[in-house]
């Protein structure tokens, strides 16, 4: 008998008089009908195997799916139980995934700023360049300025005297990055007073587009108060 065989009325499978069924789907012996000649001409059942019975989708709905009488068979766990310590070890992989990726993106996004170039300042004369005074200088002392998170108080010979500069680079470097550090100073920059102490000149530094600071230095150690220009 084929997967969708009509049984004649008053049969089953097996030549047992019952009251018309219908249509049966799946192989297996015919369940009597519950109540008789009353059972409804519609009731589907679900077709039996030697591993028992199968339900598909196409039994949605369906009155009845079980005869009456039917063994359920022993439950069994469809999946595994997932341990916390396996939860938490796939939640830190994926964290560190998304830090690593995080970071990628930050790192080509600082690597195309670095890229931009500012446009040019307005020209100035040989006699007005003349005029700066820029020299090599060594720093002897740092320190944080207080109450401050981008100002350094930086002690420096020049060769000339020792002076103080307050430079807003304490975001890159630290005070103990700063001793020790050969730099290059606008040194006859006018006096100015910042946060309560006097600076006396300007470090020149290279700024790219990422934003930070990086030192004009010699390429090989100078005497300290050096002209260049």
């Amino acid at each position: 008998m084929d997967q969708s065989s009509t049984i004649p009325a008053g049969e089953t499978a097996v030549g047992k008089p019952v009251a018309t069924l219908g249509r049966v789907r799946g192989r297996g012996p015919l369940p009597e009908a519950v109540g008789g000649a009353e059972a409804s001409a519609e009731a589907v059942y679900a077709p039996q195997t030697p591993a028992g019975i199968i339900l598909d989708w196409s039994m949605l709905g369906a009155a009845e799916l079980l005869p009456a009488g039917h063994q359920l068979g022993e439950a069994v766990l469809l999946f595994r139980k997932i341990e916390d310590a396996e939860i938490e070890a796939q939640i830190a992989r994926l964290d560190a995934i998304k830090k690593a990726r995080e970071e990628a993106e930050a790192a080509k996004a600082a690597a195309e700023a670095a890229k931009k170039v500012e446009p040019q300042k307005p020209e100035v004369t040989f006699e007005q360049f003349g005029a700066m005074d820029i020299r090599t200088a060594t720093v002897l002392a740092a320190e944080r300025v207080p109450k401050t998170d981008k100002l350094l108080k930086l002690t420096i010979d020049t060769g000339i005297d020792q002076r103080t500069i307050v430079s807003g680079i304490a975001e890159y470097y630290s005070p103990e990055d700063m001793v020790g550090k050969q730099i290059c100073i606008l040194a006859n920059l006018a006096p100015r007073v910042i946060r309560g102490i006097e600076s006396k000149g300007m470090i020149l530094m290279a700024k790219q587009g990422d934003g930070k600071m990086r030192f004009i230095t010699p390429q090989e150690a100078v005497t300290n108060g050096a002209v260049i220009g």
